[in-house]
């Protein structure tokens, strides 16, 4: 989004890194399918929502396992939808990530692939903020990314505590569902390193590759050198 915002001419800047494992993916097929491994996929059903992270990483799978967006049938549909589509038999494998995706690996969906195995596939997840903003607050990035590391640092010390908070956020999920998701200690370098800009790029080309975005961004002069996280 942060991407398309820019190359549609938004003034914004990029700051600081907002998660840098990005999100867990999953390649998941019913638990009787006979496909075994992702190179199976070729002239199969596969849903994924396009132009999303979801859709970058199966990208990324397939060509990783020798197989080209061509060689399947690809079918654009929310991960809800693709959930009911599986277990119906109307699509022969989805992606699916984060929490849901946990709770189907548990119910007996089987995964294929994931962003362990593709690590390119993680996306990215970056702070941005509009240049009227950072030229109206100058001081509030670093007292931001302060608070930022106050908090993590309370996360890895409380780390039960943490997760009842995040269970809270999102609706009430059990813990049991979060807890695979995230590292142990917590993770959360807001460090725009090379890896993670050289990330960004690869999201970009993506998007731009599809024909979402007609202009190219500039990675690395969309970052503020200014108000940037910068390692203490």
């Amino acid at each position: 989004g942060a991407l398309i915002g820019k190359a549609s001419g938004l003034k914004t800047s990029l700051v600081a890194m907002g998660k840098p494992d990005g999100a867990t993916w999953w390649l998941i097929v019913p638990p009787s399918s006979s496909i075994k491994k992702v190179a199976d996929l070729k002239g199969k059903k596969v849903a994924t929502i396009k132009a999303t992270a979801p859709h970058f990483y199966l990208l990324e799978a397939l060509k990783a396992n020798g197989l080209q967006v061509s060689d399947i049938e690809l079918i654009n549909m929310t991960l809800p939808d693709s959930e009911q589509a599986l277990r119906a038999g109307q699509i022969d494998a989805t992606v699916t990530g984060n929490w849901m995706g946990v709770r189907l690996l548990s119910q007996g969906i089987r995964a294929i692939n994931s962003t362990k195995e593709t690590p390119v596939g993680r996306g990215t997840m970056v702070l941005v903020a509009s240049d009227s903003f950072i030229t109206a607050h100058p001081s509030f990035f670093p007292r931001y990314y302060k608070a930022r590391q106050r908090a993590t640092d309370w996360a890895n010390a409380n780390r039960g505590a943490a997760f009842d908070l995040l269970s809270k956020y999102f609706g009430g999920i059990e813990r049991s569902l979060l807890e695979p998701l995230y590292t142990e200690p917590f993770n959360f370098d807001q460090s725009l390193s090379a890896e993670i800009l050289t990330r960004i790029k690869e999201g970009e080309r993506f998007l731009h590759d599809l024909g979402i975005t007609r202009v190219a961004v500039d990675v690395d002069g969309w970052v503020n050198k200014t108000v940037a996280y910068k390692r203490p």
